[in-house]
């Protein structure tokens, strides 16, 4: 076995949690490399040093504590005057936006529309012009539809009197 391989389970050796064959090997190799039985006496000494010392149970609030001092910003909170903006910044953003739409509204929704008067037309013919009954083509497509349609509804209205 390598030495890395040795150094990464001498832990595990040294607490019996090897098989026999890996115990086996590891002995092998301990009894040719120096720099390993080194490595394992050093552990033996220290783990002996830590059996004289006894686990202490953690404080209820333990971890909390340790992530507030460990990460200040989570701690840290916006000064109240910075709360307060936010809600003047929105509450004006409300107002601009709310007068936008009722400026838009007025504008495309309920402007009135300028009544054209006789005074508004620029020749006498054009006048007389708007009186002469339209041909087929000249009516728009909107007209010559609402037009079928009443026809349709009319005659329906009638066949339901008789």
């Amino acid at each position: 076995m390598k030495c890395e391989v040795i150094r990464e389970n001498l832990v595990a050796f040294l607490y019996g949690e090897l098989n026999r064959d890996e115990t086996m090997a590891i002995h092998e190799h301990l009894s040719r490399c120096e720099s390993c039985v080194t490595e394992e006496i050093e552990l033996r000494q220290t783990l002996r040093q830590v059996k004289h010392y006894h686990l202490v149970d953690l404080p209820a609030h333990f971890e909390q504590q340790l992530d507030e001092k460990l990460n200040p910003t989570l701690k840290a909170k916006p000064p109240a005057k910075f709360k307060y903006r936010r809600i003047i910044l929105a509450v004006a953003a409300t107002l601009i936006l709310t007068l936008a739409l009722e400026f838009l509204a007025y504008q495309f929704l309920l402007a009135p529309v300028p009544a054209v008067t006789l005074a508004n037309l620029e020749t006498r013919e054009s006048i007389f012009e708007s009186s002469k009954p339209k041909t087929a083509a000249q009516t728009p497509w909107k007209e010559r539809v609402f037009q079928k349609f009443r026809e349709r509804f009319d005659d329906d209205f009638v066949e339901t009197e008789n």
